[in-house]
């Protein structure tokens, strides 16, 4: 708390860490390291909009750590890297094509998954999250964490990766390796990556829309 109130960046790692713990654990397929984890999110602080009462699931769990970081850390760039870095993996061609091979066929095995696992809930909860945390940087006046031409660049990578993504994935479900239920980890890793892309465009805009006069359109034709 003292380190969120002073904006003290030198323990942000120890944040992080903590945070992508947490979300791993919020996810695991196995119910006890899943309850510890949402036991653990169920004492931090909430904001308003939050459910307040003691017992919460997971979906709530991962809402209220969200908000958490957000409302106390909204100042931190790491938190904005993080975000992004939680969406889109260092490499999802990989990602998706492990998911794929390790992924059942059957139902049953399958069914523990589809009842608890959180992927597509939670890259939906990041792009909230990274939404609010740029509105609250903006609110703030904050300089912003990256500049137009990063944005674009960035941007422009993930146009000429997705195609591969697409690929890779199309693969998988004609090999059958996708599952039958309707929980898939490499449709996930997908949908993450749109969302990704999703926020950069939410920051360019952002960035464009505050910083530009009224009526300069040259960004948003250049994102179309």
């Amino acid at each position: 708390e003292r380190m969120a109130l002073e904006h003290q960046g030198e323990g942000m790692e120890v944040v992080l860490r903590l945070t992508r713990a947490t979300l791993a654990l919020l996810q695991d397929e196995v119910r006890e390291p899943r309850s510890q984890a949402t036991r653990f999110a169920a004492l931090l602080p909430r904001i308003a909009s939050i459910v307040q009462y003691p017992d919460i699931h997971t979906t709530a769990a991962l809402r209220v750590l969200l908000a958490y970081l957000v409302d106390r850390f909204w100042w931190s760039s790491s938190l904005w890297k993080c975000f992004l870095h939680t969406l889109y993996p260092d490499d999802p061609v990989s990602t998706i094509s492990q998911h794929a091979c390790t992924g059942s066929t059957h139902l049953f095995e399958q069914e523990e998954v589809n009842v608890f696992a959180e992927g597509l809930t939670l890259a939906g909860l990041i792009k909230n999250s990274f939404r609010d945390l740029v509105n609250k940087q903006c609110a703030e006046k904050k300089t912003p964490v990256c500049n137009n031409n990063y944005l674009m660049a960035a941007i422009e990578e993930a146009r000429e990766k997705l195609p591969l993504l697409v690929l890779t994935v199309e693969k998988g479900r004609h090999e059958g390796l996708l599952g039958v239920t309707g929980y898939s980890k490499p449709l996930s890793v997908l949908y993450s990556f749109l969302l990704y892309v999703d926020c950069l465009i939410y920051q360019l805009q952002n960035l464009h829309h505050s910083h530009l006069p009224a009526g300069n359109t040259m960004v948003d034709e250049k994102i179309e």
